[in-house]
């Protein structure tokens, strides 16, 4: 048995922005993407329990039909680096009209 303590999984969040992260709009006319990944994570009741650090990435804070290819290009790229400096995967915060576009 090692002296040494395990050492926790990391795992990137990377928020888009999107639905998930809308909240009101001053005048309450329109909802509009506000939340940042750490407004995101501290939402999740006893995440802090699930046994892995979170490396928050916040990549954009667009509707989701207003992200470009090249905004999702750059999330990949960025998954791609957080897995080469150590991440065991990434979770990708966006927002359900994503999956219509």
């Amino acid at each position: 048995m090692s002296d040494v303590p395990e050492r926790r999984a990391t795992v990137a969040l990377c928020s888009l922005g999107g639905t998930i992260a809308m909240t009101g709009a001053p005048g309450g006319t329109a909802a509009v993407p506000a939340l940042a990944a750490r407004d995101l994570a501290d939402a999740v009741p006893e995440l802090d329990r699930a046994g892995v650090d979170l490396a928050l990435r916040d990549l954009r804070n667009l509707p989701g039909a207003g992200l470009s290819f090249a905004d999702v290009l750059a999330a990949a790229g960025e998954i791609r680096a957080q897995v080469a400096a150590g991440a065991r995967g990434a979770v990708v915060t966006q927002g359900t009209d994503t999956i219509e576009e």
